[in-house]
């Protein structure tokens, strides 16, 4: 009788047991304490979650993101942006990369930011994740169109992280920058004196430092956060309380929720998280998965190229290490 009232009243509040139950837009919304369940009436079934006081407003919007994922290429931004979409309150733009401000914002001047946004609730978080904000826009661009932003910028070996973005460009025609199948890895990261070459866009990209120091350039410090590609790898849900602590919005996941796959070498997440329990053996379990493009198997890299990577990249990681200390 309730759920059949819900349809033909377009909001109603009662009280019984203790509880307040609000029909509205064919939601049905039941508080009881400090905690809020939303039930999608025409399907009987659990939608979402509150469990902080949060004032119901029905209805969905669009707004400018709370945070955004904005690096660094091959360092595990994909796994990172999937695991957050687990989370109650937040909702991801899209199911890759937006890349508004790299190519959108140029190409397409009848696009706004805000149309990439997904509907919300007032409780949700917007958030997208594309890391050539890193390296290939204008800093001041982002800042200006979304001036409370928060950043998060994940890190990771730069040594590996440039094996592992010339094996992606040898299978993607990345714009200004292709590698054929026949270059060998020293022929595109080395110069014609065996040096490590500085000018390759490969190098370039793991000089984290440069990159970080100039979002420092305008947003405050505490609103960028650096995380670690290796520290998600294996303690995914450390690292993800950082994140929630960062964006100042409930601890959601637990370490009960992940597993380590041994034979992708990496963490994964249970399809069912409530229970933490896999409904079903697959890749789709493990995060950062789906495509060509993730957990390729890297040959071996030369001891005496790996040694220059180390060397070079030595002085910008010491750098580095300094700056994060900071805005820790």
């Amino acid at each position: 009788m309730l759920l059949k009232l819900a349809h033909c009243v377009p909001s109603l509040i009662l009280i019984a047991i203790g509880a307040i139950v609000m029909l509205t837009n064919g939601y049905l919304y039941i508080t009881r304490g400090n905690k809020v369940t939303s039930f999608l009436i025409e399907k009987k079934i659990p939608k979402f979650q509150v469990t902080e006081n949060e004032k119901i407003l029905p209805g969905k919007e669009k707004r400018l993101p709370g945070f955004i994922i904005s690096g660094f290429q091959k360092c595990g931004t994909q796994a990172l942006a999937t695991f957050l979409s687990y989370h109650p309150k937040l909702t991801r733009a899209g199911k890759t990369e937006v890349h508004f401000f790299d190519r959108i914002a140029k190409l397409d001047k009848s696009v706004s930011y805000m149309d990439l946004m997904p509907d919300i609730y007032p409780w949700e978080m917007s958030y997208e994740k594309t890391p050539a904000y890193a390296d290939r826009v204008n800093v001041s661009t982002i800042y200006k169109t979304v001036p409370g932003v928060k950043i998060i910028l994940q890190i990771c070996d730069p040594v590996d992280r440039t094996m592992s973005a010339f094996l992606h460009c040898q299978q993607n025609a990345l714009k200004g920058f292709i590698v054929s199948k026949n270059e060998t890895f020293e022929s595109v990261i080395l110069d014609v004196n065996g040096q490590v070459n500085e000018t390759s866009p490969l190098i370039r990209r793991g000089v984290y430092i440069d990159y970080i120091q100039n979002y420092l350039k305008y947003f405050p410090r505490d609103r960028i956060l650096i995380t670690d590609m290796m520290k998600l790898k294996i303690n995914p849900a450390e690292t993800l309380h950082r994140v929630e602590t960062f964006l100042n919005i409930t601890h959601f996941f637990k370490e009960k929720q992940f597993y380590f796959n041994i034979m992708l070498n990496t963490s994964c997440i249970h399809t069912d998280i409530s229970n933490a329990t896999p409904i079903k053996k697959s890749k789709v379990e493990c995060l950062g998965t789906l495509g060509r493009n993730k957990h390729r198997l890297h040959p071996a890299m030369k001891p005496k190229t790996r040694k220059k990577l180390q060397k070079y990249f030595a002085p910008f990681n010491e750098k580095l290490k300094k700056v994060i200390i900071e805005l820790n």
